[in-house]
């Protein structure tokens, strides 16, 4: 019934084609399994035992349990077996989530002192040069100087803002990361040992935190920055450096040290479940998302992902956002379409989920990263990007769609801790709105669902660009076929308009046949009744739609240079609600 995924952490750059249909990888001789009727488990036990099939422990999300079987049976033969007995929904093999490596001044109101800050392109680009190889293009960032400018409040908005990084590790001794680590206020405080049993058990120990109890009862002991699943302990501290990255990015602390992280201050919760060589179980990802809803996270952080679905960790992760839990997904490294081939758990399709391509210092998708005008949500920078890694003093420059997940990540803290009454537990608004306030970009508009990359200004400043909002979902369509079309092949250098007008039309959009523009350079310009451009249409497609936008016009303007001409395009009807 299953098929098994090498689930990859979206850590640098590429995973090729190849690799990302390769075998996939799980723990041999292991099953997570989902049962339906917990009072009748022991019955359940006794069956899976006569099949010679071990059951080893209840995890901590209702519902699923591990059991273990001779490595030597076939893995396919043993979950057929599995989900004919009674009680047990389905069964799937311990999968295994894997790192793939490849080696790869200015004008504001309030600058961090951070001696790195302007290397960091992807939270102020005016151009600055990393080294000679890479040219960047001013303004291709989420404007988060001028966001701090814009209100300084959203600097440490995120103060009490609970981030789960659910990943590596976080590295507990770096100067940038240890001011905002979350601290678990059931492990946290004064203790002083009652009897002899507990000087034995915690000698030196005065506090909580090493007590060696479990003071909250939430079933893991001195768990007081988060927890470990690798070696189920409440050392989570980093071994890889991944997870420190994504940490740096949302919550470097500005301190006058190295990099400056989007919020000064926030509570980073860290959720270790990947080793050091990068591998860990799908057991430990389904631990990990169910301690950050019972510790109640607002946002998790998830810069890992795969290319099968699983039925538990979608099921799991549904819990979660029903919760109230903004779940952050990066969207894959591949450079393939989501829409079609899928990556988990970015493709898990709840409104709590938000999913994160990355984009370059010239707001351009990133060429490594997975898009998906139907399955991925908005692009964020994860090119080259520095933050924290290993070491008090640690830093280095990774790219992937990992990194662009944690801007979004960081950027929804901060709206969070300015708008906790708008948005506090309501996932499905906090997505919709960093889509809404995203910049429009070009090369994104026919990529992904808003078409835009994350701007921190326009959410802090609750600005939403034309073109961003659309009817309802229930809204009655209806369509008119027209023919409008450019010379073939167009003209350099040429201006021309095109008119689609509509009376009494509350909402229209653009139904395009053909078209193939010079990528960037020649565009079809769309704009509303009131002279505001709303989408943009290049490059090579067939059957495209454009965006829809408030009232009874567009007019269309073709925009090309001097230099290549292509064929041109076609407008073959549009639609329109009344």
């Amino acid at each position: 019934m299953k098929i098994w995924v090498n689930f990859l952490i979206l850590l640098m750059l590429v995973i090729n084609i190849v690799h990302a249909k390769s075998e996939q990888k799980f723990v041999k001789g292991e099953l997570i399994v989902k049962f339906t009727g917990e009072k009748k488990i022991n019955k359940m036990i006794r069956d899976l035992s006569r099949n010679l099939i071990n059951y080893q422990k209840a995890l901590t999300a209702t519902g699923f349990h591990k059991v273990t079987f001779d490595v030597d049976k076939d893995i396919k033969s043993v979950i057929k077996t599995v989900e004919t007995i009674s009680g047990i929904e389905y069964a799937e093999p311990n999968y295994i989530y894997s790192i793939e490596e490849f080696d790869s001044s200015l004008d504001a109101d309030y600058i961090p002192h951070d001696d790195k800050f302007s290397k960091q392109w992807g939270l102020i680009n005016i151009g600055q040069k990393l080294d000679t190889k890479y040219k960047m293009t001013p303004g291709s960032d989420i404007k988060m100087l001028q966001a701090w400018a814009a209100n300084p409040d959203s600097i440490n908005a995120a103060e009490d803002v609970v981030v789960a990084v659910i990943d590596t590790g976080i590295n507990l001794k770096h100067r940038d990361l240890t001011s905002n680590l979350w601290d678990n206020a059931g492990e946290y405080g004064a203790w002083s040992p009652q009897n002899q049993d507990d000087v034995d058990r915690a000698p030196g120990c005065w506090d909580k935190s090493c007590n060696k109890l479990d003071d909250d009862n939430n079933g893991y002991i001195d768990d007081l920055h988060g927890w470990n699943w690798v070696k189920s302990s409440s050392n989570m501290t980093d071994d890889q450096g991944h997870g420190s990255h994504c940490a740096g990015i949302i919550g470097a602390s500005h301190n006058n040290y190295d990099i400056a992280g989007i919020n000064s201050k926030v509570q980073l919760m860290g959720l270790k479940f990947l080793s050091k060589k990068g591998e860990g179980t799908l057991e430990g990802a389904i631990e990990a998302i169910n301690y950050a809803m019972k510790m109640e996270a607002d946002v998790i952080n998830a810069s890992w992902g795969g290319t099968t679905r699983s039925d538990a960790l979608g099921e799991v992760i549904g819990r979660a956002t029903e919760s109230g839990i903004l779940f952050v997904a990066a969207s894959g490294n591949a450079a393939l379409n989501n829409d079609y081939y899928g990556s988990y758990p970015a493709n898990y399709e709840y409104d709590g989920v938000i999913s994160v391509a990355a984009s370059d210092f010239n707001d351009n998708r990133a060429f490594f990263s997975n898009y998906g005008k139907r399955s991925v949500d908005i692009a964020a920078p994860g090119h080259i990007i520095l933050s924290t890694t290993l070491g008090k003093k640690g830093y280095a420059y990774m790219s992937g769609t990992s990194m662009a997940a944690p801007h979004v990540a960081g950027v929804a803290a901060m709206i969070l801790g300015l708008q906790r009454d708008k948005f506090d537990r309501a996932p499905e608004k906090l997505r919709k709105f960093l889509m809404n306030t995203s910049d429009r970009k070009v090369s994104l508009n026919w990529a992904i669902i808003s078409g835009g990359r994350l701007n921190a200004l326009n959410a802090v400043n609750e600005f939403i660009p034309v073109g961003h909002t659309a009817p309802g979902r229930r809204s009655i369509w209806s369509a008119k076929d027209i023919s409008i079309e450019s010379a073939h092949p167009y003209q350099n250098l040429t201006s021309q308009e095109y008119i689609i007008h509509e009376p009494g039309a509350k909402w229209i959009k653009v139904d395009f046949g053909r078209h193939h523009l010079e990528t960037g350079k020649d565009n079809v310009e769309l704009y509303d009744s009131e002279g505001n451009l709303f989408d943009t249409l290049t490059g090579f497609g067939i059957k495209a739609t454009s965006r829809a936008v408030k009232g009874d016009t567009i007019k269309m303007v073709l925009k090309t240079d001097k230099t290549v001409t292509e064929w041109g395009f076609e407008v073959s009807g549009y639609s329109f609600t009344k």
